[in-house]
């Protein structure tokens, strides 16, 4: 990997697709990976998730940031798996961008569901419920959560459990994701 730094303006415009062509002129075997991993490439990397989850799992929950963790799991998802995704930033069009990069990546809407309202004050920002949650499931297991992803997807199955008492009977696998980077100030 080589690794080339821009500075700030320059990185504001990697939405465009100017921003992307001298990158592949001087490198024309890369891919593009954008913020969040989304590509084809790295969706397909997340299905590998599958081979460290026990079979007789019914439920599987992530967090869902650009989507490409939910959108693996979901297209490699055994018939009897259930997927949820805990979205980590609010949206006021209810996902509905998200929906559609699913849908564009070959996933349904009936191989996975959202599970909203978990959010937290904006991303990266948990609500006081979940900071407390976290030192506390911290305390209780001795497993860090990060405060932009696993802290609000830990939070809302425990609160889901809390409210569905049905879920107690169903093997339930959370991914921790990783992103403990995310609790630096």
């Amino acid at each position: 990997m080589v690794l080339h730094w821009v500075n700030k303006v320059e990185f504001q415009k990697r939405y465009e697709p100017e921003f992307w062509l001298k990158w592949q002129e001087k490198y024309p075997n890369s891919e593009v990976v954008l913020e969040g991993g989304w590509s084809e490439s790295s969706i397909k990397g997340s299905q590998q998730w599958w081979s460290g989850i026990p079979s007789d799992t019914d439920l599987v929950v992530t967090a869902v940031g650009s989507g490409t963790t939910l959108a693996g799991l979901a297209l490699a998802a055994p018939k009897h798996v259930k997927v949820v995704g805990i979205p980590v930033f609010q949206d006021p069009d209810n996902y509905s961008a998200l929906k559609q990069k699913m849908i564009q990546a070959g996933v349904s809407q009936d191989q996975y569901e959202l599970w909203s309202g978990f959010a937290g004050k904006k991303f990266g920002k948990p609500s006081l419920e979940q900071a407390e949650f976290s030192k506390t499931f911290y305390k209780d297991n001795r497993i860090k959560l990060d405060t932009v992803y696993n802290s609000k997807v830990f939070h809302a199955v425990q609160t889901k459990l809390d409210q569905d008492k049905s879920l107690l009977s169903q093997q339930i696998a959370v991914l921790h994701t990783g992103g403990l980077q995310g609790n630096r100030k």
